[in-house]
């Protein structure tokens, strides 16, 4: 008899990337340099004001900011900017100041009240706030900086409350509060000469949970972001032959998904981003059809109200070419749908990337097999990176077509979380891996299958109730928009599965017609035997993620 032949082993590596030397200068200098070669041409389009900036213009007031803010400004070299803003074209005149100027950024959430953004700046020693010069950013920002080091506030935008800001002024005379325009006019501005090393200065602090717990600093440093750009070169050589491209973006940049794409990839890459404040559908659609915009950088919940709204048809969309979409698992159907309605004949690329703000990731090919596209594959390894899936218990490496957690390196990868050893080393494991704490499995080509998140698990009875699944289930219903599950627990069975629904307009269905639509689709211990909720909207963060923790806290009480 002969000897068994060994499974193929779930450890798959991205193709290497061509021996190209970056240019010995910040992620940042670098793009600016790329901006000067077109100066005439529109980097940012606001929605709906239409109000764009050119990549001269852009390039020119960061210049201008970045010798103020080295110049003026009393900060040293490490020390930490914070930007708490909506997509603005200002928030990358921020960024680009700052970060010449020898700052570290570090990015908070717009959403967040002035609790959570003082702990956020505390967290991070936080010196200087840039804010859009809305009343509602200014007052929080106020009660934010209470018990920091901050002692500056820069307006990125025009106050729509001068009033309300003099006083402001008056009772803050330890806070100078003073306008980004300011800052951003100075014509023989030229960028400070400072002496960097890559691999230890701090160039970003996005933060993030992680596989668990609250948010924390990701430290990233400027090795890092050179990486970036090192793709970014790659990326260019092969979309030269190509027309400039027009990108729609809808992830915020305090997000870094939303970073990357807009404030990093957009601009180096010759590109025409459309960004909007607040996110609206309609105006999306009514955009992207005037501006033929070629790329939708786009969220989960959008792909399915797109797949599921009628007014998607009424829009022409065909100049569409490609789609990414991350930040959270897909439903299969909606996607299938959302392509068929695009352009049936010629649906656009789609892409699902999948990653973690601590790691790099995988991103869905051009070539893909569309059927691996149609199944929710997230794709092969990225380029330079790494992936493999491993043994719950042991931390083995398990073989392909097997479930595990998923375990990543790449040159992105984060340094550390700041102020955090136990959770950089529960995290950043032997050989520079980083654990995901999401579950899936590799194909025998390399392609990757996200199931669930272990944390997210709903355990039956000692069965391993995947979420995703019954998600994706659950949004086939003709009646149901969104939909979440999670565990309510239960003393004898551990947890029922509970779903969280939310309807479209004008349509009604009952809990038992939701269970039973359920029953009749599944195994028996996938039933939804905690119930139905029904949900005017489901929680979810800027991103679109869904915070499920919010959804067990209602189950659990």
């Amino acid at each position: 008899m002969g000897e068994i032949e060994a499974k193929k082993l779930a450890h798959f590596v991205g193709p290497k990337s061509p021996n190209i030397e970056v240019p010995d200068k910040t992620y940042v200098e670098i793009i600016l340099d790329e901006l000067a070669e077109n100066e005439t041409g529109a980097l940012y389009t606001e929605i709906p004001s239409k109000r764009q900036v050119t990549n001269g213009e852009l390039r020119a007031a960061s210049i201008s900011l970045g010798d103020a803010i080295f110049a003026q400004f009393d900060y040293q070299k490490g020390d930490v900017a914070c930007i708490c803003s909506y997509n603005i074209p200002e928030f990358v005149m921020a960024l680009y100041g700052s970060t010449i100027a020898g700052l570290t950024v570090m990015l908070c959430n717009a959403l967040y009240s002035y609790y959570e953004m003082n702990h956020q700046i505390n967290d991070s020693n936080s010196k200087l706030l840039f804010i859009p010069g809305d009343k509602v950013f200014i007052q929080k920002a106020i009660k934010a900086c209470e018990g920091t080091n901050v002692n500056r506030i820069v307006l990125l935008t025009e106050v729509d409350d001068q009033k309300y800001l003099d006083e402001v002024c008056v009772s803050n005379p330890q806070l100078k509060i003073c306008k980004l325009v300011d800052f951003c006019g100075n014509k023989n501005a030229e960028i400070p000469k400072l002496i960097w090393d890559w691999k230890k200065d701090t160039a970003i602090l996005p933060y993030s949970s992680g596989t668990t717990g609250t948010a924390k600093g990701v430290v990233m440093k400027h090795s890092s972001m050179r990486a970036y750009i090192k793709a970014f070169i790659i990326y260019n050589q092969i979309m030269a032959q190509y027309a400039r491209p027009t990108y729609f973006t809808v992830p915020p940049m305090f997000h870094i998904y939303g970073f990357v794409v807009t404030a990093m990839m957009a601009p180096f890459s010759g590109g025409h981003a459309l960004m909007q404040k607040r996110f609206n559908f309609t105006q999306m659609l009514e955009c992207v059809a005037e501006y033929k915009a070629s790329r939708l950088f786009l969220l989960p919940a959008i792909v399915v109200q797109m797949a599921k709204d009628p007014a998607t048809k009424q829009y022409d969309l065909t100049y569409v070419k490609y789609i990414l979409c991350g930040t959270a698992p897909l439903p299969k159907e909606q996607l299938k749908t959302l392509l068929e309605s695009l352009n049936k004949d010629s649906p656009p690329l789609f892409s699902q990337a999948y990653g973690m703000t601590e790691a790099g990731g995988t991103s869905m090919p051009p070539d893909a097999p569309l059927e691996f596209v149609l199944s929710g594959s997230v794709g092969q390894v990225s380029m330079d990176g790494e992936a493999k899936v491993v043994d719950l218990e042991t931390l083995q490496t398990v073989p392909v077509n097997t479930e595990g957690e998923i375990w990543l390196k790449s040159p992105t990868s984060m340094h550390s979380y700041l102020h955090r050893d136990k959770e950089t080393a529960d995290t950043l494991v032997g050989g520079g891996w980083v654990r995901t704490g999401d579950i899936g499995y590799f194909n025998e080509e390399g392609y990757l299958w996200i199931t669930d998140r272990l944390k997210e698990l709903v355990k039956y009875k000692g069965y391993q109730v995947p979420p995703a699944e019954l998600e994706d289930l659950l949004l086939t219903h003709p009646a149901i928009v969104d939909a979440a599950v999670a565990g309510k627990p239960d003393e004898d069975a551990g947890e029922l599965p509970t779903a969280f629904v939310v309807l479209g307009k004008d349509k009604t269905v009952s809990e038992t017609e939701v269970m039973l639509y359920v029953k009749e689709r599944v195994a028996p211990y996938k039933q939804l035997k905690g119930g139905v909720y029904f949900m005017e909207n489901l929680p979810r963060n800027a991103t679109g993620k869904l915070l499920r923790r919010k959804l067990m806290d209602l189950v659990s009480k």
